[in-house]
């Protein structure tokens, strides 16, 4: 898979997460939220270590592409999803 690809991918994700943790009630319920976003997570702690070492160096790079309101939630998202 090529760089770019994997960039995008990871891209996504970010963009998954945000948009579940600060959707209000009236775009998605908080229970369907949450339950997807620890779905997701479970399905990420079950790459190998060198993946998951990658995808959260990935993510914490990215996270300068965020505004400030976003920026921290994104930073700290590979602890919150327990991937390191």
């Amino acid at each position: 898979m090529s760089q770019l690809c994997n960039d995008k991918i990871v891209k996504i994700l970010i963009d998954t997460f945000i948009f579940l943790e600060f959707s209000d009630d009236e775009i998605i319920n908080e229970d369907t939220s949450i339950e997807l976003m620890e779905q997701i997570s479970s399905d990420l702690q079950c790459m190998d270590d060198e993946n998951r070492k990658y995808l959260a160096m990935k993510i914490k790079e990215m996270s300068i592409l965020y505004g400030e309101d976003k920026r921290d939630f994104v930073r700290d998202l590979p602890n919150s999803i327990n991937l390191i």
